[in-house]
């Protein structure tokens, strides 16, 4: 800047700061009028200002943010008397009395909204000027620190720095998922702003991380925090009777490599699936006498929610095995506390595995141990195969009685279930995932689960069926009898036929799942849903 100008710019600093001190009383009387007519200038119109060359657009801008600045702080002045105010009535009235409880409480709210409105009031006072500050002296070189989260830019800080000097550190944003400062977008981070020197006008980023959502079935799955431009870590899974694609950006969408999709806002992939439908024959490696146990026994199939367990025993046989699932093998496995028993009376409840009505499983051990269990009218023996659960409650359905289990008490406490007419078979009892259903021929109902009753329901398609012969593969809801084979549209109760490739008559009866394939064994073979 010429000599000239520097002196210009100081007459006329000397001139303007007199001219808002005689203006000063005018706009304490007016300043609801300043502030609802002028605008409140941003760093984006000082940046303009400053890029003209402070000439009389710059120096117009500059002079509004000098007006902005004094009436904020005559603003903040006068709440500071306010509170102060209010503070002394409060502490009159605390000591002397006269004032109701709720006329005190009003008073303390008072107080505390003034103090916030000082806090958000000294906030603003120091940015502007800060911001004034920077743009005022010319000889120094400005380095702003922006705030990119998620593609948006906000200003934070500005530094004033001599050419040639070093940045000084800056306090660190709120936020758990900041990462640092970078010279560029989704540049290296800077591990000590110190040692950064300025030699122009620069921008200092601040990088925050970006959330990565990953939504299987319309549920999340899982989320990653992700570096900006940087890439998402593949995420696989597994559910029974679907095979798993890959991850799209949108629902059925087209898939996408997650190691070349780089992430520069918070991203949602989808998992995209196609259906198993086609049932393969499979062979099992099975160590035992009689090759054909498993298929006359799949009922004694079971699983800790982990593994794959076969228990089958008689007073001349004890067979227990793991299933191996990477070559198949059923391979022998050992118990403590219950040498001997069926898988058919394994049942499941949320984390924990039971037999029958006396055990519990201790996963870490193997171990059984016993459990006791109490039922309302007295007795504590009941058969296990009775036991029905949809992961919310567990039944218990009694040849006379029918009960809910109170998990605090370990107690099944006994409904109020007309026998036969509302007792239903256990075998015919199933669940979509929601609600629960009984269907024995054409007799089809719905538990009503708040008022524990058996209410009619109307199925279309198939309006003859037994509850014994659903499954499912995870996701959907199939009926298999012999040749009769049927999917489930759960929204609109609608049953469709379905057709499968290379086992088109089998019963859904026989139908079990390791949780990541389905499977069906019985007397013809055992198989596989591919």
């Amino acid at each position: 800047m010429k000599t000239w100008q520097k002196w210009l710019l100081a007459v006329f600093s000397v001139l303007l700061l007199a001219g808002i001190t005689l203006g000063v009383v005018w706009m304490v009387d007016n300043w609801s009028a300043i502030t609802s007519n002028t605008t409140l200038y941003t760093q984006e119109d000082l940046d303009n200002a400053y890029n003209e060359g402070l000439n009389d657009a710059g120096y117009d801008v500059i002079i509004q943010y000098q007006e902005q600045i004094a009436g904020l702080q005559i603003e903040l002045q006068n709440k500071e008397i306010t509170i102060g105010n209010l503070t002394d009535q409060l502490n009159d009235a605390l000591e002397n009395g006269g004032l109701k409880d709720d006329e005190i409480e009003d008073l303390e709210q008072q107080i505390e909204n003034m103090e916030i409105e000082i806090d958000t009031l000294e906030d603003t006072v120091t940015e502007l000027q800060l911001l004034l500050e920077a743009y005022q002296n010319i000889d120094k070189l400005r380095v702003t620190f922006v705030l990119f989260d998620n593609n948006d830019e906000t200003p934070y800080k500005v530094q004033l720095v001599d050419e040639n000097g070093y940045l000084s550190e800056v306090e660190t944003p709120e936020g758990s998922d900041f990462e640092g400062w970078a010279l560029t977008k989704g540049g290296e981070l800077i591990d000590d702003l110190t040692t950064i020197q300025v030699t122009e006008n620069m921008t200092i980023y601040g990088m925050f991380t970006n959330t990565v959502t990953f939504m299987v079935q319309d549920a999340e799955y899982t989320t990653q925090e992700v570096s900006y431009n940087k890439y998402a870590t593949d995420v696989e899974i597994s559910i029974a009777g679907y095979t798993f694609d890959g991850w799209a950006l949108t629902e059925g969408g087209e898939i996408v490599t997650l190691s070349s999709t780089p992430i520069t806002a918070d991203t949602t992939f989808y998992a995209v699936f196609s259906e198993k439908n086609t049932f393969e024959a499979i062979t099992w490696n099975i160590p035992i006498t009689d090759d054909d146990l498993i298929n006359r026994n799949m009922s004694n199939i079971w699983t800790d929610g982990i593994n794959i367990y076969y228990s089958y025993y008689t007073e001349n046989n004890n067979e227990q095995y793991v299933l191996n699932k990477e070559t198949l093998t059923w391979e022998e496995k050992t118990w403590y506390g219950l040498d001997g028993f069926n898988g058919y009376y394994v049942w499941n409840f949320k984390d924990n595995v039971y037999y029958s009505d006396n055990y519990v499983l201790n996963k870490e051990t193997s171990t059984w141990e016993e459990k006791t269990w109490y039922l309302s009218t007295g007795s504590r023996d009941f058969d296990s195969t009775h036991i029905f659960t949809d992961g919310t409650d567990v039944f218990l359905f009694e040849y006379t009685a029918a009960f809910i289990l109170d998990e605090e008490t370990d107690t099944f406490n006994k409904l109020d279930w007309n026998y036969r007419t509302d007792i239903p078979n256990i075998t015919a009892v199933w669940t979509d995932g929601v609600n629960i259903y009984w269907n024995d021929s054409d007799d089809s109902r719905v538990l009503n689960k708040e008022t524990l009753t058996w209410e009619e329901k109307t199925w279309t398609g198939l309006t003859s069926f037994n509850g014994r012969d659903i499954w499912t593969d995870g996701n959907n809801i199939y009926y298999s009898s012999s040749s009769n084979q049927y999917q489930l549209d759960k929204e609109t109760s609608t049953w469709t036929e379905k057709t499968w490739a290379g086992l088109s008559s089998f019963d859904g009866s026989w139908i079990w799942t390791d949780g990541e394939n389905v499977y069906y064994s019985w007397r013809e073979g055992d198989y596989v849903l591919v």
